[in-house]
């Protein structure tokens, strides 16, 4: 193995770089500096690694510079947005040469790219060792991506109908690919790897109904509020009392007879009116209207109240509700058949996310020093 090619499976690579300042020169070698210094600039240039140099080697398939670049691409505004949150840098032209507390962003997007292209190229080899693909390469990919601008070009030049851009780029092809890959792979591995049976997906419906599957209910709640009568002004010495509207509650609470107290000593008020009704919210309707808004916010409100609780104050600009659960009857569960292929779905999703885990962490990662360290953002 080439001496440049060394074990990593972190892919934890740091390195420094500087410049050297000049010493002063009489004006004969101050000149003849100047000069060299010019002539170093295309040599600079020339050490940034050619698209197709081997970044790294994962489980025996190579990573080329323009493969690693597009997913450092992507990765890029996720390191920006860590340093600048966790160090309140700004993102300027000395972003990528600052370091903090031993970390510098070249680093850290490298480290994440690499991460991202071990679970890329796990997945890639699992659906060519199942004969979903044929070639994983990237050079292979780039081939697929001009064959297919060159059919959709002919296409468009034909007047045909044509789904999609006329012409893809790099990142939006693979992105299109890749999941498609990943779709048919998911389906292959249910089958043949996977222990999802009938059984499996019953257990899971009946450990998940009270929270995944059920209708609902149908909730009767009583509403108490205090608006401001029309030509209130609402000034500081009328402001609504929050603490006269929950003693009304708790003491309708205890005796519903209050009410009809409550309403009368309200019922002359020159500045506010008392409101107490009933709300019924079935989960199988939806609410439309004009208090839509408002009814959302007060079911949003009292979800997760049990039978007899209160909710807290919820503020109008003239007006203040507070909101008790009288019934809440459960409107029963859909069926395990209805049920059964989300529960696939999500099942092998767990499933498929926890086996290329597994894959990635035993995955055998060989870096090219050299060319790693040659990579610039």
């Amino acid at each position: 193995m080439d001496n440049s090619l060394q074990v990593n499976s972190k892919a934890r690579i740091s390195f420094l770089s500087g410049l050297q300042s000049f010493m002063k020169f009489p004006k004969t070698l101050s000149l003849i500096a100047a000069l060299l210094f010019i002539a170093v600039i295309p040599l600079q240039a020339q050490t940034l690694p050619e698209d197709t140099s081997v970044v790294a080697i994962i489980n025996g398939n190579p990573v080329t510079t323009r493969e690693f670049m597009l997913f450092a691409n992507k990765e890029r505004s996720e390191v920006i947005r860590f340093f600048r949150s966790n160090y309140g840098c700004e993102y300027d032209n000395t972003f990528w040469t600052k370091s903090f507390d031993g970390k510098s962003p070249p680093e850290l997007l490298k480290e994440r790219t690499l991460d991202t292209l071990i679970k890329i190229k796990v997945q890639q080899a699992c659906a060519k060792d199942f004969g979903l693909v044929s070639d994983i390469s990237y050079s292979g990919f780039l081939e697929a991506l001009k064959n297919e601008n060159l059919r959709r070009l002919q296409a468009k030049n034909s007047n045909k109908v044509i789904y999609g851009p006329v012409q893809y780029s790099e990142e939006v092809y693979f992105n299109y690919t890749f999941t498609n890959m990943v779709e048919e792979l998911k389906a292959v591995l249910a089958e043949k790897v996977f222990p999802i049976t009938k059984d499996t997906l019953l257990q899971i419906y009946e450990t998940e109904k009270d929270r995944m599957f059920g209708n609902g209910y149908c909730t009767k709640i009583r509403s108490v509020g205090i608006k401001y009568k029309t030509g209130s002004d609402g000034s500081e010495e009328h402001k609504i009392s929050y603490l006269d509207l929950i003693a009304i509650n708790d003491s309708i609470n205890r005796n519903k007879s209050y009410i009809a107290t409550a309403k009368e000593v309200y019922k002359y008020n020159p500045y506010f009116s008392l409101v107490i009704e009933d709300i019924v919210f079935n989960d199988t309707i939806s609410n439309s209207g004009e208090d839509n808004n408002f009814l959302e916010r007060v079911k949003e409100m009292t979800s997760k109240l049990s039978v007899a609780e209160s909710s807290p104050v919820l503020e109008s600009p003239r007006s203040a509700y507070i909101f008790t659960i009288l019934n809440k009857q459960s409107l029963g569960y859909r069926s395990f058949d209805n049920c059964k292929r989300a529960i696939r779905e999500k099942t092998t999703d767990q499933l498929y996310n926890n086996y290329i885990y597994k894959l990635s962490t035993k995955a055998s990662v060989e870096i090219n020093i050299n060319v790693y360290k040659m990579i610039r953002f």
